[in-house]
């Protein structure tokens, strides 16, 4: 009886290989936007930090907040500079 590996068509291995390539190539860009979120995270997680420790609710939070976005985004654009850059 012939099966569907000896007639040439593609197995669950091979599907599995295909999106395991595909994940490979994505996985510097999702570092990319990891990292975009992070910095912004911790930055209202060190600012809210610093609120509780001065008193100075929302202020720190605020401040914490933007730093971390301004850090994120100077990151991610220095990410993707470099990942377009291997590219060609």
């Amino acid at each position: 009886m012939l099966t569907a590996a000896r007639l040439g068509a593609p197995n669950e291995n091979d599907r599995l290989a295909g999106v395991s390539k595909g994940i490979r190539a994505a996985m510097p860009w999702l570092d990319v936007g990891w990292r975009l979120i992070g910095s912004a995270v911790s930055g209202v997680a060190l600012g809210y930090v610093t609120d509780r420790m001065i008193g100075s609710f929302p202020w720190g939070t605020v401040i914490g907040a933007l730093v971390g976005i301004v850090l994120g985004f100077y990151a991610f654009f220095i990410s993707v500079e470099r990942l377009t850059r291997k590219e060609k």
